[in-house]
């Protein structure tokens, strides 16, 4: 079993070249994290989204995955690794966050009362305009035009897969204020990690700074560090070939 965990905001779409190309040997699981997608209801913090993943495997009787989490979603993956070792039988985090190094400057102030409120509205509402005229140009690259399809529309109405444009809003914002509450635990309990793990990270990335990978590599016993070249932070969308292989290569380990 391969457990894909999407990042902040995101939803279960976000995977779905890696999934595509998984799916015809592993079983996959990709859900929407609460909040988001189709599951929809309330966000929660990593430990929260970590307990909700632990009863959704345990309802499928799944004994052991390799968890795959980017972003916001590879701290869901350490939280249950930590909270339910049994489960995580490896580990993939892909421009993942972990450490106090992984928040950067941006991370603190969206987190901030009110004004990270009002900042993440402004960036919500400015979507309105430009998701439409991006994803109508022809000149993108493709992996930023396969992401930019995958991110929620803005407006009151949605499809049956994405949650309208102003409940991802607030999810985003409870997640951004755990991050900043719940990263400090989790990077202490890093040392106590047992899974096979890879840390991938992209010199690009823009979202997550890249010393941060080298942090969380070095804190997780035994952790294998993976540079994927050219990529930034959408490894899922830039790099997906990649991605998979080194999927499989843990996923075999089991």
């Amino acid at each position: 079993m391969v457990v894909l965990v999407h990042g902040q905001p995101g939803q279960a779409a976000d995977w779905r070249d890696v999934a595509g190309a998984l799916e015809p040997s592993h079983r996959v699981l990709v859900p929407d994290r609460p909040g988001y997608g189709r599951t929809g209801g309330t966000a929660m913090g990593m430990a929260g989204n970590a307990d909700a993943l632990g009863r959704l495997l345990d309802d499928r009787r799944v004994e052991s995955a390799t968890v795959v989490g980017h972003s916001f979603g590879g701290g869901v993956a350490l939280a249950l690794a930590l909270r339910r070792r049994e489960l995580v039988g490896g580990l993939v985090l892909v421009g993942s966050v972990g450490t106090e190094s992984s928040l950067g400057p941006q991370d603190r102030v969206l987190g901030l009362p009110v004004l990270g409120e009002s900042l993440a509205f402004a960036g919500f509402q400015a979507s309105r305009w430009l998701l439409p005229a991006l994803r109508r140009s022809t000149r993108l690259p493709p992996a930023l035009a396969s992401w930019l399809r995958a991110v929620p529309e803005p407006g009151p109405a949605a499809d049956a897969g994405r949650a309208p444009a102003a409940a991802t809003w607030r999810s985003f914002v409870i997640e951004q204020r755990a991050l900043l509450a719940e990263t400090p635990a989790l990077e202490a309990g890093l040392s106590s990690v047992r899974a096979p793990t890879a840390v991938v990270a992209g010199p690009r990335d823009r979202v997550v700074p890249t010393r941060a990978a080298g942090d969380l590599a070095a804190a997780i016993p035994g952790a294998e560090l993976v540079w994927v070249p050219g990529a930034g932070h959408l490894i899922p969308q830039e790099a997906p070939g990649v991605l998979v292989d080194i999927v499989q290569r843990y996923a075999s380990r089991r």
